[in-house]
């Protein structure tokens, strides 16, 4: 099987479609549409082409998950209860769950969004910090020349 990695492009996207597959479920939630696109474009990008590779396979992927989880309301931090809403998350993503049981949609709603908050999280820690922002004097290297220059 496929050991699927997300590349930083992959985040990106599966930052945006978090939220839309979020907001898709609340709307379902609300009596809405039952369309799902955002919700099978985020299962597509965090199972890759293979639809048969299992979510948790990657220590990467299971780690995002499990800090997700920790989102949900009625979810306990164990293998097994994080392992059970990815799996709700795929059929539902894949369309092969059609459940409207609220309290399901609210869990998946708010472990989509819990998706988001964790990659997002990610992408900022990512971003080195600013040689500007320091509080104590260390050699910025160009920075230090660059602001000693155009003083």
């Amino acid at each position: 099987m496929e050991n699927h990695h997300l590349s930083r492009m992959a985040r990106d996207r599966a930052v945006e479609q978090s939220l839309d597959a979020a907001l898709e479920l609340d709307e379902l939630l609300r009596g809405g549409s039952s369309d799902s696109q955002a919700l099978a474009g985020l299962v597509e990008i965090l199972m890759g082409k293979s639809s048969e590779t299992h979510a948790a396979e990657s220590s990467q992927t299971a780690n995002l998950y499990r800090r997700a989880s920790a989102h949900v309301r009625n979810v306990q931090q164990n293998t097994a209860a994080v392992s059970e809403l990815v799996a709700k998350l795929l059929r539902f993503g894949k369309g092969e769950a059609k459940d409207t049981n609220p309290e399901n949609l609210r869990d998946l709603r708010d472990f989509c969004l819990g998706i988001n908050r964790e990659l997002v999280a990610e992408a900022f820690r990512r971003v080195p910090e600013s040689p500007f922002t320091r509080t104590t004097k260390k050699d910025a290297g160009v920075a230090d020349l660059y602001r000693v220059q155009h003083q």
